[in-house]
């Protein structure tokens, strides 16, 4: 399962089987098993049932029974699960379920979250908008929108550095009470680039943050153009992913979480568990 190989141009090939034998060892627990994507809308061509499920479902014919794939997207788009069996596919913009036993992946999905821009000054800790001059774009900063980004900071005993930019995604924690409230029992698999928060805020190998900018396939690093027409990301706070799972009532399995370093990026792979309350 540790083996991944060529990570930054083929992880979808890799990371499929890895899943699904992380997943086939689940169900020698539960018997059944209810198997939950959640990805960006621009993975979705490597999130299919049939691409990852064929080489590991197929060795074992109990574990294909039991398994039921539910596909989650946020707005409306082709159906590609149509006619597959066993094979659902639900919008919503978070897991419409509750007591849910199985596991839900999330591949490359928080790095596409929104997040807060933040800027170290003279004058304490910023956030970085965005304005207009005349007809263009421009950014700007002033005071945090929200008292969440310096607590964050401050509960990670991160100090960032004069000059130093960074991004903070709040949305972690409502995301992983979402998954913790959807299951009675089961896992969250979440796979995505990614660091830990003290290499993540590294003054020196991140001085400038890691936003980033794509159009067709090309790094462009300008966030102010191509409005609509190309994908905004940054690196994902793994420390933080956990604290929050661990809040919301997760356990973290070390067992199998991990860090695979690919040829430009830290690809970090974090189990998260719940289970099954004992009543007496």
């Amino acid at each position: 399962c540790n083996r991944i190989q060529t990570v930054a141009n083929a992880i979808s090939c890799s990371v499929d089987i890895l899943e699904a034998r992380v997943c086939k060892s689940f169900y020698k627990w539960f018997k059944f098993f209810v198997l939950c994507f959640v990805f960006s809308s621009r993975r979705r061509h490597t999130r299919l049932r049939r691409d990852w499920s064929s080489d590991v479902c197929s060795s074992d014919l109990g574990f294909a029974a039991a398994l039921r794939y539910i596909c989650l997207d946020r707005r409306l788009t082709e159906s590609i699960e149509t006619g597959t069996p066993k094979t659902s596919r639900v919008l919503a913009d978070g897991p419409p379920f509750k007591g849910l036993t199985g596991c839900i992946l999330s591949n490359e999905y928080l790095d596409a979250f929104p997040v807060h821009q933040v800027v170290m000054t003279a004058d304490g800790l910023k956030e970085v908008y965005v304005g207009l001059d005349g007809d263009e774009l421009v950014e700007s900063t002033g005071e945090p929108s929200d008292p969440g980004l310096a607590g964050r900071l401050t509960g990670l005993g991160i100090e960032l550095a004069p000059g130093q930019t960074a991004e903070i995604n709040l949305a972690l924690d409502w995301w992983t009470q979402d998954i913790a409230s959807t299951l009675e029992r089961g896992f969250l698999l979440t796979i995505d680039y990614g660091r830990t928060a003290n290499d993540l805020y590294d003054p020196e190998a991140r001085r400038r943050g890691t936003l980033v900018t794509y159009h067709q396939h090309v790094q462009t690093d300008t966030p102010l153009t191509l409005i609509g027409r190309q994908d905004i990301t940054a690196q994902v706070d793994f420390t933080s992913v956990a604290s929050a799972g661990e809040k919301a009532g997760l356990e973290r399995s070390e067992e199998h979480t991990s860090e695979l370093q690919s040829r430009r990026n830290l690809v970090c792979r974090l189990l998260l568990e719940k289970k099954k309350k004992n009543i007496k």
